[in-house]
């Protein structure tokens, strides 16, 4: 391709790489947008009625314009004009399709996966801006290369499933629930679910085929009973051997918050026994409580050893949580955890403290399904890190009302890159 600037002969070479096209001209206009005029030099095709190979000539169809991949910032646009042929068998016609475009779209297809890489982590708006096309020529885009929902031929194997909630409006109590697979390191999207009723997750597990159903391994969830019941349901014994796991950090999470009661009930007591200024040394003293005791600097343990002189209860709820923690890290069978978390309930249940109280009933409800955890050590952090990820995806779209665009811009987020960059 050649320019002329300025009457000085300057120019510039740049593969073209659209297969079966010869290039007839180039221009640029009054914009300092190329057009590029090409025609077919591929001779016949098939025929969309009988699908024989025809190579009857019939007519030039009026031209066409692709918008392909800029050059230099300025818009780049294929100008052709699609070759119509005749079938001798069944007389009809058919308009000859290059593999580089698809049939009734306005870009090439080299654009669109540009477009798609560009939609990563950022809204269909501003791509649209961007690269100065429509928002439905974004969203055509969208449409012709992410499906709606997952495509189970792409998988051979699921492994460990992952299921959790994002609210979709804050304060509106409106969630949606999110079935991931995690084969090996990655993370794939299953699919969104309008809401986290057990007969909708229900739903879905029962369109996983059988030959994918097997391979799962290890469910990890909370401790929503809906969630539960729905895989057990779905995966029954014998037919499936899965190990449903409440993940351990929900579980850390439930009995932390009980030290984190108790730690305002203290403080407030604590300030009205002690001086102004001694109470400032308790500012922040959260933070402390919330670390393990090897990971505290030597500030937060002054902190903590001044904060347990005024409050006993403390003092012990920390070790307690501290040592519910420490059982979860150790590298033990099902049976050795299931015996250490009983003791642990002894010891507290013998204790003076309360705030535990609504955690044990909780713990003895579901006990099976958290030392479920020690059998491979799975949980829930992948569906967490993802979850982290899905935020920013809504915050970017403004929010998701249609679940199969939500699935759509989380799939494009986590293979986007893989496939189009």
């Amino acid at each position: 391709m050649n320019e002329d600037t300025n009457n000085n002969q300057a120019g510039f070479w740049i593969s073209f790489e659209l297969s079966n096209v010869s290039i007839m001209d180039v221009k640029r206009n009054e914009d300092g947008d190329y057009n590029i005029k090409v025609r077919s030099t591929l001779v016949g095709t098939k025929c969309g009625k009988c699908g024989q190979d025809i190579r009857k000539f019939h007519s030039n169809e009026r031209e066409i314009s692709l918008r392909d991949l800029p050059i230099f910032g300025c818009q780049v646009f294929i100008k052709m004009c699609p070759i119509r042929y005749k079938c001798k068998r069944c007389n009809s016609t058919t308009t000859q399709q290059l593999e580089w475009y698809y049939q009734r779209s306005p870009n090439t297809k080299r654009f669109e996966e540009h477009i798609l890489l560009q939609l990563i982590n950022c809204t269909i708006q501003d791509v649209a801006k961007k690269e100065k096309v429509t928002y439905d020529i974004v969203e055509g885009i969208i449409d012709r290369h992410i499906k709606k929902e997952v495509d189970w031929n792409e998988f051979e194997t699921l492994e460990v499933l992952g299921i959790d909630e994002i609210a979709n409006l804050k304060g509106h109590r409106q969630y949606f629930a999110i079935i991931t697979a995690r084969i090996g390191q990655d993370i794939k999207i299953l699919t969104v679910l309008p809401d986290r009723k057990k007969r909708s997750v229900k739903k879905f597990l029962n369109k996983i085929p059988h030959r994918l159903k097997i391979t799962v391994h290890t469910v990890c969830t909370d401790m929503n009973e809906g969630y539960i019941n729905a895989f057990k349901e779905v995966f029954k014994q014998p037919d499936y051997k899965i190990n449903i796991v409440i993940d351990r950090f929900h579980v850390a999470k439930n009995y932390r918050e009980c030290v984190e009661d108790l730690r305002k009930i203290e403080l407030k007591r604590i300030k009205q026994e002690i001086s102004e200024e001694e109470f400032k040394k308790l500012k922040n003293v959260h933070w402390a409580l919330r670390k393990k005791a090897s990971d505290l600097t030597d500030a937060q343990k002054e902190q903590l050893e001044f904060l347990f002189t005024l409050s006993e209860a403390l003092c012990e709820a920390y070790k307690f949580m501290n040592d519910l923690t420490n059982i979860f890290e150790l590298r033990i069978s099902r049976n050795s955890a299931k015996k250490k978390i009983n003791q642990w309930k002894e010891d507290v249940k013998a204790s003076s403290l309360t705030c535990f109280d609504k955690f044990l009933r909780t713990l003895t409800k579901h006990l099976e399904l958290i030392i479920n955890y020690f059998v491979h050590r799975h949980s829930s952090g992948f569906v967490e890190g993802l979850n982290n990820k899905l935020k920013v995806i809504k915050r970017c779209g403004y929010g998701f009302r249609n679940v199969n665009n939500f699935f759509r811009r989380i799939f494009l987020s986590l293979e986007g890159y893989r496939l189009y960059a």
